[in-house]
């Protein structure tokens, strides 16, 4: 007896996808110089660790109190403040953005990775385009808030892409999630990810409703064809 022969696991169905091994591993190589060096040179990043400092361990002195008002609102632009609040509760405010800005590196290629798969599961190679727009004029300005908010941008537009016909309550809180931390970042790629969002669910409904307003009529003229003819043995 022949044994039964196992199905081939494509591409996209592997554990291990080659296309993934290779984006981490050029994100991590992107990562290394800004380790090595002793600081990472950005125009903004300073005024970033000050503002994790004021709010963390500095936030309680007099001198910070008589100064300077924390206010927790709604305004967008303290992702990355709290982020670091939470790192220089660990290590020192150095290794903190440098921290901060490797879990960028390898994020926003994941992240572009994630919408293109989204739309194509055999495309990921695609990822490898978008490494050259990783360490940006942006990120060395040090708009730490910019660069996350893109990764939550490129995040939602996937997921809006992979489960357009097919939402659950649990998969829109996760996108309604995904979007308010993209605007605790920046709400530039905030309002770029709604258009594309709104964009795509708008022709989802396009192209959804004359194609059921058209199966009825078929599937009527068919059934009355059908009974027209006589059925005989």
């Amino acid at each position: 007896m022949s044994g039964r022969r196992r199905p081939e696991r494509s591409g996209s169905d592997r554990l291990v996808q080659p296309d993934l091994i290779v984006v981490v591993a050029s994100s991590l190589l992107l990562v290394a110089p800004f380790l090595i060096l002793h600081h990472v040179n950005t125009i903004d990043g300073p005024a970033h660790v000050l503002g994790g400092r004021l709010l963390g361990s500095l936030g309680d002195t007099s001198i910070v109190r008589h100064y300077y008002d924390i206010s927790f609102n709604t305004a967008p632009n303290v992702l990355t403040q709290l982020l670091l609040v939470a790192l220089m509760s660990v290590v020192s405010p150095t290794w903190a953005e440098k921290i901060l800005v490797s879990i960028y590196i390898v994020a926003f290629p994941l992240s572009v990775r994630y919408a293109i798969k989204s739309v194509n599961r055999n495309a990921g190679w695609l990822t490898l385009l978008s490494l050259p727009f990783v360490i940006s004029y942006l990120l060395l300005l040090g708009f730490y808030d910019f660069s996350y908010a893109m990764v939550g941008a490129f995040i939602a537009i996937g997921m809006t892409i992979r489960y357009r016909a097919s939402w659950t309550p649990w998969r829109a809180v996760g996108l309604c999630l995904v979007l308010v931390l993209t605007y605790a970042a920046h709400i530039v790629p905030t309002i770029m990810a709604l258009a594309v969002i709104a964009t795509i669910m708008v022709v989802e409904a396009l192209a959804s409703g004359p194609r059921g307003e058209q199966r009825g009529p078929r599937r009527t003229t068919s059934s009355r064809a059908s009974c027209s003819h006589p059925c005989w043995p």
